[in-house]
């Protein structure tokens, strides 16, 4: 069955959707020129599926192709004798899945099982291209991977007009919501800062999880969340994760196949069969793929939808180094019978509307590698207790990093680890670390501080803060210009970056056992070392009060009058 690319599966979401806008013209974006540069996301809605395309580009290029660069490097460093393959002498110096593992390297892939794959797959003695990135991809490294999270607490709920609402959630709103008339206005965002000053109980301007309510521990709610999240069954996947069309058309079967027949035994049992209303298509959208027109699909007929489906909504995302009129996140295309609503928000947010679930995409740039060799360096002077330029394992039976890592860094087994194999060593992580992008699908549900928590630090900042008063619009369902507990909606955020490595940009996992890239000086690369010292509380932003300066000066810096000096108009201060 052939199928017809302009055809858009998703009109049949278009009665279920809130229509709030068109997508707006600053929001569009070229077409993408690469065409290895697409990950098909899949969101499971409660009665229809829903495709969402990502074309992520790092540095101008696909995130395929960056990886494939790394690859590539491997082999040539590794491949002394020139011949394109590597030797069972030179296989011996390949990276081990261990050796990521340990330097905190996140490369576990959502759906993957990470077998580890031998290099040399059919054993002639020979690693070939091909097998070295089987090797790698085997081993868990991917050049796109996929993280999920569920609400971080289902335990300390309670119930607003019928639905569920996160304690903390429900306590923000009440400190927010000065008139109590159970509403929040614009005027009430915009004073969010002072009406939360009082909260803020280490004076940092910020205002944390724990601040917002001092006399309960948030680790206990996050440890049980985290146990009962796991029976939970994820509500986005990607085609990757997914392993094969097979597993995607039983996972759809099992979700959306409502019709019964008679079993052999006389009781009813699913007919195994997709009928344009389980999926929620319109018939323009499943007439192709319903080859003996007997409206429904069967297991073969979802396969051919499966292998080339059609996206609702296509978006760009471009990591690293972009031209100046290039936005970070922007739209490609979305299918013209789709009434959804798509805007562009502050601080390079794309937010697609869809009915009571709200999709915002976004990047993380803090995920970027840093020059690490000076950390390795200073980190090595640290436990070189001795002074004599090597460390050796009773040196560091009390340094974790060392401890952990030093068979690793040992590549010679002398049982002395010296600062050039230590600097190797980092060369290696950071080099993997830089290959591979991330996808981090975090669902807030309705809880209103993990739906303002934009860079999921756990607290809350002025930037965060004042973004509210332009993201309340998309939450306004009856249009009253404020915003009931009632109307939040259930909230996804994707968010893409790079991986990094422990140390520099570490990625740290939290209680419940989600990881969440930091927001400490340890993640510091590219800022100005004044801009380090003055961000004391380390929100990426420098408030009048941060500021070590004139009046005046600030006001220079800050372009945008915004009472912040982010790090763009940082890289401009002469």
């Amino acid at each position: 069955m052939k199928f017809d690319r302009t055809t858009r599966f998703a009109t049949g979401i278009a009665t279920a959707i809130v229509a709030l806008a068109l997508v707006p013209p600053c929001v569009m974006a070229g077409a993408p020129a690469e065409p290895n540069d697409a990950e098909d996301l899949l969101y499971f809605a409660k009665d229809r599926l829903i495709i969402l395309r990502m074309h992520v580009r790092v540095d101008g290029k696909s995130f395929e192709a960056i990886w494939d660069e790394y690859v590539d490097g491997v082999l040539k460093d590794l491949d002394k004798d020139g011949d394109g393959t590597l030797s069972n002498q030179e296989q011996l110096q390949l990276p081990k899945r261990n050796e990521f593992l340990q330097a905190g390297l996140i490369v576990r892939t959502s759906g993957s099982t990470n077998r580890p794959t031998p290099a040399d797959r059919n054993r002639d003695g020979k690693v070939t291209r091909k097998e070295l990135g089987e090797y790698f991809r085997g081993m868990g490294l991917q050049p796109f991977s996929t993280r999920l999270s569920n609400p971080q607490s289902n335990r300390n709920v309670r119930t607003v007009n019928g639905r569920r609402q996160q304690a903390q959630g429900a306590e923000l709103f009440g400190h927010l919501d000065t008139n109590d008339d159970g509403k929040l206005s614009v005027d009430e965002f915009k004073l969010a800062m002072k009406s939360l000053h009082k909260s803020d109980l280490d004076d940092d301007e910020t205002i944390s999880l724990a601040e917002l309510q001092p006399l309960q521990n948030p680790y206990l709610a996050l440890r049980a969340s985290g146990q009962s999240n796991q029976t939970q069954r994820p509500s986005f996947t990607t085609l990757s994760a997914v392993g094969s069309a097979r597993q995607l058309v039983s996972q759809l079967l099992t979700r959306y196949d409502t019709a019964t027949v008679a079993g052999a035994d006389g009781k009813a049992a699913k007919d195994g069969n997709l009928s344009r209303k389980e999926l929620g298509f319109e018939q323009e959208s499943f007439q192709p793929f319903d080859a003996d027109e007997n409206g429904t699909l069967d297991f073969d007929e979802m396969m051919q939808f499966v292998r080339r489906p059609s996206p609702a909504v296509e978006f760009i995302v471009r990591l690293g180094k972009r031209e100046p009129n290039e936005k970070r996140v922007g739209i490609v295309s979305s299918a013209k019978e789709l009434q959804a609503g798509i805007r562009a928000t502050t601080g390079g947010l794309v937010t697609v509307i869809l009915g009571e679930t709200q999709i915002e995409i976004g990047v993380n740039q803090q995920w970027y590698q840093g020059n690490q060799e000076a950390t390795y360096k200073a980190r090595f002077a640290a436990a070189d207790t001795d002074n004599n330029a090597y460390l050796e394992k009773k040196e560091v039976e009390r340094n974790g990093f060392f401890r952990n890592t030093f068979a690793l860094m040992d590549r010679d087994g002398d049982g002395k680890v010296f600062e050039e194999e230590v600097l190797a060593f980092a060369k290696r992580i950071s080099a993997a670390a830089s290959s591979g992008t991330v996808l981090n699908v975090s669902n807030a549900g309705r809880n209103l501080f993990e739906i303002l928590d934009l860079n999921r630090d756990r607290r809350l900042g002025r930037r965060e803060l004042t973004a509210a008063v332009e993201r309340m619009e998309l939450w306004d369902a009856d249009g009253d210009k404020h915003v009931a507990e009632s109307e939040l909606p259930t909230h996804f955020r994707l968010t893409l970056g790079r991986t990094q490595v422990g140390g520099v940009g570490v990625i740290r996992a939290s209680p419940n056992g989600v990881s969440y890239p930091t927001t400490s000086a340890a993640s510091n690369g590219g800022r100005p070392l004044w801009f380090q010292k003055m961000d004391r509380n380390q929100d990426g932003d420098i408030s009048r009060r941060e500021f070590v300066g004139p009046r005046k000066k600030f006001e220079a810096l800050d372009k945008n009058n915004d009472d912040l000096i982010d790090l763009g108009e940082a890289a401009l201060a002469k």
